[in-house]
């Protein structure tokens, strides 16, 4: 610690020396009556930071470079880090994002620090030239790539969800790749991105909702599909000959219906032994 405060000491000294910077004793700023842009604080615990930002009061200051030696989590509810994370999460466009959010907790390490404001800096200017990603709502699929490692079969939500991570992960590929004209920080995140377009298609030409599975999506469906078709079909053909031909003076109406999946035709009560089949219901009228 002593060897730190020597080199303090040097430095502070050698910009004193240069005009880059001048010396002031007091508790805190109070009593330092020129205007304050910026405001940095190290080297103190959480307890003397948080005392010294509470008697502000009278100063509008822009920034606070803040690095507690102790008592971090104290500091950080006194200025309302929560708050702030809180609003960067209602930024976020996907819950995982706004989960992480939420986490955040400040850098210590130089590098990381640099980095991650490289990476914000680039983020920034890519959305100023190209607009901001869509992320199409994305959802996490962990769980359902975990259940279907396991031999798990998916619900067709489940299956839309993955295929629209894919098809946004082809999306945020083609976003950093389009007139792209130089290198980036964050060129390493988007090369993280495997897209399967083949996958992608597969599951969207199968899948038409969440309620419905298109034809197409197997061979068997298909085929058990097109008899069912026809079976309906002939069904029909012979319904016909009830509404249409000589059967039809014994109906109420002319009409087919379906009830909890059979099909029935209204028959005149006076005339249900005219009309060969099971009797469904019987109206009180």
């Amino acid at each position: 610690m002593t060897e730190c405060l020597e080199k303090a000491k040097i430095l502070l000294k050698s910009y004193l020396d240069q005009g880059l910077a001048e010396a002031f004793c007091g508790n805190g700023l109070i009593g330092f009556n020129k205007p304050v842009d910026e405001v940095v604080i190290a080297g103190m615990g959480g307890e003397e930071i948080i005392k010294i930002i509470t008697d502000l009061t009278d100063k509008d200051v822009s920034y606070f470079v803040l690095q507690p030696m102790k008592n971090f989590e104290k500091a950080s509810k006194t200025l309302e880090f929560d708050k702030i994370l809180q609003m960067l999460s209602e930024c976020a466009q996907t819950a995982g994002a706004k989960k992480k959010a939420l986490v955040i907790s400040p850098e210590t390490d130089p590098e990381r620090i640099e980095r991650k404001q490289l990476e914000t800096e680039e983020a920034k200017r890519l959305a100023g030239v190209k607009g901001a990603p869509s992320f199409y709502g994305i959802t996490d699929i962990s769980d359902q790539v975990e259940r279907a490692c396991k031999g798990a079969m998916l619900t067709q939500k489940e299956l839309l969800d993955v295929a629209n991570l894919l098809r946004t992960s082809r999306g945020l590929i083609d976003y950093i790749k389009v007139n792209k004209k130089r290198d980036t920080v964050l060129d390493e995140i988007f090369d993280r991105l495997i897209p399967d377009r083949k996958l992608e298609d597969r599951i969207l030409r199968s899948i038409i909702s969440e309620e419905t599975i298109a034809d197409e999506a197997s061979a068997g469906l298909a085929d058990c599909r097109r008899k069912i078709r026809q079976m309906t079909s002939r069904i029909r053909e012979v319904l016909a000959k009830y509404t249409g031909g000589a059967y039809s003076r014994f109906l109420q109406e002319n009409i087919v219906t379906i009830r909890n999946g059979r099909y029935v035709v209204p028959v005149k009560a006076e005339c249900r032994n005219d009309v060969k089949g099971l009797v469904h219901d019987t109206s009180s009228s």
